[in-house]
C-alpha cells in the first residue's frame, strides 16, 4: 500500500482542534450577563457542539420549536446553555447574536 506524500496526520489534527476551539469561542462566554432570546436578563452557562449535548439540546428544541435561522443544520452550530434565573434553555449562535445585537441598538 503507497502512503500519500502530502497528508500530515499530526498537522490535520492540530487543526482540526484549532477550527473546532475557535467555533466555541465566537461571540460569548461562559458568565457572560446577556439577553434571553424571550428579551430577558440572563447569563451563560455552558458552550458546547451540539455532539457534546444532543439529549440536551434536542429537549430544549422539543419544547421550543426552534428551526435554523440561516438553514445551518444543529450539529454544525454552537450551542449555548442560558439561565434567566427561572430556567435554563438551549440557544444556537445564531439566536443569540441576532437577539443581543438587537438589543444593543436599543440601549
Amino acid at each position: 500500500m503507497k502512503k500519500s506524500n502530502n497528508f500530515d496526520a499530526g498537522k490535520w489534527l492540530v487543526e482540526n482542534k484549532i477550527t473546532f476551539q475557535s467555533k466555541l469561542n465566537e461571540n460569548f462566554t461562559i458568565g457572560q450577563a446577556i439577553k434571553s432570546v424571550e428579551g430577558e436578563d440572563a447569563e451563560i452557562l455552558k458552550i458546547s457542539t451540539y455532539d457534546k449535548n444532543k439529549k440536551a439540546i434536542d429537549s430544549s428544541i422539543a419544547q421550543s420549536g426552534w428551526e435554523p435561522q440561516s438553514g445551518t443544520p444543529k450539529e454544525e452550530l454552537t450551542w449555548y446553555l442560558v439561565d434567566n434565573g427561572n430556567y435554563q434553555e438551549w440557544y444556537d449562535e445564531e439566536e443569540l447574536s441576532t437577539n443581543n445585537k438587537k438589543h444593543e441598538r436599543l440601549n
